[in-house]
């Protein structure tokens, strides 16, 4: 992918909202709680509603790792 090509899916991302339909679901779903939250007079943000990622760093490949690997695929 070119970099013009990726700047211009990154602009679509941020014009249409995510590409997954899966996000788009929770946002969708979120909104109209928030929607139904504010209708009953109490304050919420969408935020609130949407659901928490936890991210988690992987821990890279050392090179013993790649050699192991690399070792494994040679005996087999």
């Amino acid at each position: 992918m070119s970099l013009v090509e990726a700047q211009n899916w990154m602009a679509y991302i941020r014009q249409t909202g995510p590409v997954s339909l899966g996000k788009r679901l929770e946002i969708g779903i979120a909104q109209l709680r928030q929607t139904m939250y504010r209708l009953m007079g109490k304050d919420a943000e969408l935020k609130d509603f949407l659901p928490v990622r936890e991210v988690t760093e992987e821990k890279g490949a050392t090179a013993m790792d790649a050699l192991a690997l690399l070792s494994s695929l040679r005996r087999a």
